[in-house]
């Protein structure tokens, strides 16, 4: 049964990596509200949570967005929580992308600009 959905899989890696391949680090070319409210979105949906904070940093000046975890709870006393990071990234005609670095999956940012890191 797995071999059936091994070309499918194949397929998919394969889109993901054309998609970024030959990707530099970039960042933002500004970080104005409606830029920021994309990048907020994207990762709300590659996270599946709506609950997002960035980290500290200045996404004009740096490649990485942190992602903080979710707070802990009243009864929570010890939490391992880390946060999960992004990468900004362009390719070869400067679409601008996020790749988590935990999975490798790449998310584009549309109407997002993006210079050379």
């Amino acid at each position: 049964m797995m071999m059936r959905w091994a070309p499918a899989l194949l397929v998919l890696v394969a889109a993901c990596a054309t998609a970024t391949a030959g990707a530099r680090l970039a960042r933002l070319a500004k970080a104005d509200a409606a830029t920021m409210a994309t990048v907020k979105e994207t990762i709300a949906d590659a996270m599946g949570r709506h609950d997002i904070n960035f980290g500290p940093g200045d996404p004009t000046k740096q490649s990485t967005f942190s992602v903080l975890p979710r707070a802990p709870g009243a009864y929570d006393d010890r939490s391992l929580a880390q946060p999960t990071y992004f990468d900004l990234v362009m390719d070869g005609q400067g679409a601008c992308f996020l790749k988590r670095r935990d999975t490798g999956e790449t998310f584009a940012l549309e109407g997002v600009k993006c210079r050379p890191a």
